[in-house]
């Protein structure tokens, strides 16, 4: 059974396919539900903008359900701390991931608190990014992972994402 992990965030959604079945991660990647500058300037409401982006959103698990044959998802319960837009825009990825979890798969997502896979893994609540980040690389090399590189340097954002998401599977893997 393949399954999609996911990390939400509304600047960098960080994703892994892994067969339950193999035990080996197929997939990986970042995605970035941002609209252009030129739809921003047309856009002239935030609900439109957010609208679109949240369209994005959904089209980028359709085709990634589609292509990796998606049988369940996980996911990171998204926690936007940062401002009101912040916190409705992620309620919106919440109620679009669960959506398409039960319309297309026939399922609700599994959802865990990220605290609650930081105390599984390293028996404290926080952890920072390069912490995650690094255990998550070391563990997860030996399957497939490896760190997007952009002029022999990690693409930060991506890879902390991915990290968050590999992070969420081992829970996953050791709780389901």
């Amino acid at each position: 059974m393949n399954i999609l992990i996911l990390d939400p965030s509304k600047s960098a959604t960080g994703w892994v396919v892994y067969d339950d079945i193999e035990e080996t991660i197929i997939a990986y990647g970042t995605f970035k539900c941002e609209i252009s500058k030129r739809q921003k300037k047309e856009l002239k409401k935030t609900t439109e903008r957010n609208a679109v982006e949240m369209y994005l959103y959904s089209r980028f698990l359709e085709d990634v359900c589609d292509r990796y044959q998606i049988e369940k998802v996980v996911s990171e319960q998204p926690h936007g701390s940062q401002s009101a837009k912040a916190s409705w825009a992620l309620s919106m990825v919440v109620s679009i991931i669960t959506a398409f979890s039960v319309y297309k798969l026939g399922q609700a997502p599994t959802f865990y608190l990220e605290s609650t896979c930081k105390k599984s893994f390293f028996d404290v609540r926080f952890v920072d990014k390069i912490q995650t980040r690094e255990a998550m690389n070391e563990m997860w090399r030996s399957e497939g992972y490896k760190p997007e590189t952009h002029h022999g340097k990690v693409v930060g954002y991506k890879d902390e994402a991915v990290s968050d998401a590999l992070l969420v599977l081992t829970h996953h893997l050791h709780h389901a």
